[in-house]
């Protein structure tokens, strides 16, 4: 169907021919990239793309972001064959991406989404000379199309180790073709939240709660993946004070059956539902402990900008969540499913003050030292730098 999809739209195209017989010309730009992006909407690669493009351009690379779905900017895709999510579309779109990377010559072309991944291995195919990298951020299984893309990248970044040995597999023979880089901190203030007893009961006052009131925290989507029943009938379970409050902000296609589901469990008035919010920080300045019983995650953003708050967390050890906190330091990992671990671990964290305040401390210096955005941009630039000195 891809190939029939490829023909059509090159038909279509009055300059599409062209790739074919058109030689890449000789380079005359130093250190420039094309960031592959799939869409702008909420999630965490897209956020990670619109940052690297700024951090590259501060690295001294001449650095463009170019968009498959220019249009699509909130929506929640979950196809398993991207290419024929969109069709025709798509394609025509990935043309005229072709005809710039012609016309600009790029050294580098980063692809970030499944459907940029999966059309990378073609724009290698047409530019031999073009240093193709893919990424690997997601715990969902991989197209064809997408490991026909990592078998062909020169790198493949992942943002887990987890991840990286699952890439590993694919492109088989080649691990110094992988390299495994953590997401960027996009909230770098939140190193700069204030913890103290007075900023915590201001912000609960704000968010219309007693300052006493003992606050545990989600962020994130309302989507299967999330897996947010596990988290209410672990909360459910505890047994902490009967007072204290579970803060879930985010939309989503689950949220009222999640509303529906607190209710049965008996803790419909203990469970807020905030909805989307783009500023998180009320929420991670008045919370004891960031809770996350999802599934689907290679590294969270949500667990790396709560422990930069320098809140503890609990969350399920699955893919590469468990690395984005130090077990027994900065949190609690539990093994996916063990819903009453889960609430175990709850427990224990909320009946200890001082426990809570010693792991969210390392949680923060941890943070800092692993995720602060210089950081990160520094070591892609070196794995960038390092492909053109080959």
């Amino acid at each position: 169907m891809v190939p029939d999809l490829m023909i059509r739209a090159m038909a279509e195209s009055k300059l599409a021919i062209h790739f074919v017989i058109m030689p890449l010309e000789e380079r005359d730009l130093s250190r420039s990239a094309v960031i592959l992006l799939d869409r702008l909407r909420v999630g965490g690669t897209e956020k990670q793309g619109v940052w690297l493009d700024a951090a590259l351009r501060q690295c001294g690379w001449q650095c463009h972001l170019r968009l498959l779905f220019p249009e699509d900017t909130e929506c929640e895709r979950s196809s398993s064959a991207p290419v024929a999510d969109g069709g025709l579309a798509v394609l025509r779109s990935f043309l005229r991406v072709l005809q710039e990377l012609r016309d600009s010559r790029p050294d580098v072309l980063i692809c970030m989404g499944r459907t940029a991944n999966s059309l990378g291995f073609l724009a290698k195919l047409l530019f031999p000379g073009l240093k193709l990298v893919t990424t690997c951020r997601t715990n969902r299984a991989l197209p064809l199309l997408y490991r026909c893309s990592l078998r062909r990248s020169e790198r493949c970044i992942t943002n887990s180790q987890w991840a990286a040995d699952q890439v590993g597999l694919v492109i088989a023979g080649a691990p110094e073709r992988v390299v495994h880089i953590e997401n960027a901190l996009l909230r770098p203030h939140l190193f700069d939240l204030d913890r103290s007893p007075a900023a915590k009961a201001a912000a609960r006052i704000g968010l219309g709660l007693a300052a006493d009131t003992p606050v545990l925290c989600n962020i994130s989507s309302f989507v299967p993946g999330k897996n947010k029943g596990d988290l209410l009938s672990a909360f459910a379970r505890s047994r902490i004070d009967p007072t204290a409050v579970l803060l879930l902000v985010g939309e989503g296609s689950e949220r009222v059956k999640c509303e529906q589901y607190a209710q049965e469990l008996g803790i419909g008035d203990r469970v807020r539902f905030f909805g989307k919010a783009d500023a998180i920080e009320p929420f991670l300045q008045a919370s004891d402990l960031f809770v996350s019983t999802s599934l689907r995650d290679s590294l969270p953003n949500a667990l790396v900008e709560a422990q930069a708050a320098g809140l503890p967390v609990v969350a399920y050890d699955v893919a590469g969540a468990a690395e984005a906190f130090e077990s027994e330091r900065s949190g609690l990992a539990v093994t996916s499913g063990e819903v009453d671990a889960f609430a175990r671990a709850i427990e224990r964290l909320m009946s200890s003050p001082k426990l809570r305040h010693d792991f969210g401390a390392y949680a923060r210096t941890r943070a800092s030292a692993l995720y602060a955005p210089e950081v990160i941009a520094a070591r892609y630039d070196t794995v960038l730098r390092g492909l053109l000195d080959v």
